[in-house]
């Protein structure tokens, strides 16, 4: 699992049931968390005397906020997904007969948007940014590259067509 800045896609964690300690730091890197209602998440390593992995000490935090992972970790309580939506630990929760579906339909969003821009905004939020300043650093490299793209101008035209676009990644 590589945490930097990848050219891969967008990732979907689609949880429903359990997602304790190395079930969730998994989904923790993933871009994009779903939960069924029902679905129960946790991190109890020190309740089993063993220290974080699979840098959930990282991500938690990031996901979460420094508070709430430290709650999390320290006291090793298990959430469900409505609690896990209000920490921001999912985006989304759903019926378990919608979770499937659901995440379906936000990958095929994804899917259609301009490869290129979808990359490059994955590698932007994954690195994260010292400051301000850096971000417009990024963004002043990024932002040319998708300008000189056909897929801009088919969303363009797409948009005034009042259309879907159809991009091609070029």
């Amino acid at each position: 699992m590589a945490l930097g800045p990848t050219p891969r896609g967008p990732t979907i964690a689609a949880l429903n049931g359990a997602a304790v300690g190395a079930g969730l730091c998994l989904a923790l890197a993933c871009d994009i968390r779903h939960a069924a209602r029902g679905a129960r998440m946790g991190v109890p390593f020190t309740r089993l005397g063993l220290h974080p992995g699979m840098a959930g000490t990282h991500l938690l935090p990031e996901v979460v906020g420094p508070a709430a992972a430290r709650d999390l970790f320290l006291t090793g309580r298990m959430v469900d997904a409505d609690e896990a939506l209000g920490l921001g630990l999912v985006s989304r929760v759903t019926e378990p007969d919608d979770l499937l579906p659901g995440v379906l339909d936000t990958a095929a969003g994804i899917a259609a948007a301009a490869p290129i821009a979808t990359r490059l905004t994955k590698v932007a939020l994954q690195r994260g940014h010292a400051g301000v300043e850096a971000c417009l650093d990024w963004e002043g490299l990024a932002q040319p590259i998708t300008l000189a793209t056909e897929d801009l101008q088919e969303g363009l035209r797409a948009a005034a067509e009042k259309r879907p676009p159809r991009f091609l990644g070029r």
